[in-house]
């Protein structure tokens, strides 16, 4: 599938990646390996309806968003 990364932490970094799943390591390995965010407290929401979501670090910081723009069959 295919997310798209939307103003990831505080340089706002926009990427676009070929994910295997929509896990949380998933998404953690991406936004590590971009270097977008350093913090240990890394939390996804996902509304599976829109399929939007935030990235959230700590408790209640959003730092990021992601978007599927497609899903493979």
């Amino acid at each position: 599938m295919k997310v798209k990364f939307i103003n990831v932490g505080s340089n706002n970094m926009n990427w676009t990646a070929n994910l295997q799943s929509l896990s949380f390591r998933e998404l953690e390995r991406q936004i590590k390996s971009k270097g977008a965010l350093m913090s240990r407290t890394l939390d996804f929401i996902f509304d599976e309806e829109s399929q939007k979501g935030n990235i959230i670090v700590g408790v209640f910081r959003k730092v990021g968003e992601f978007e599927v723009v497609e899903t493979t069959s």
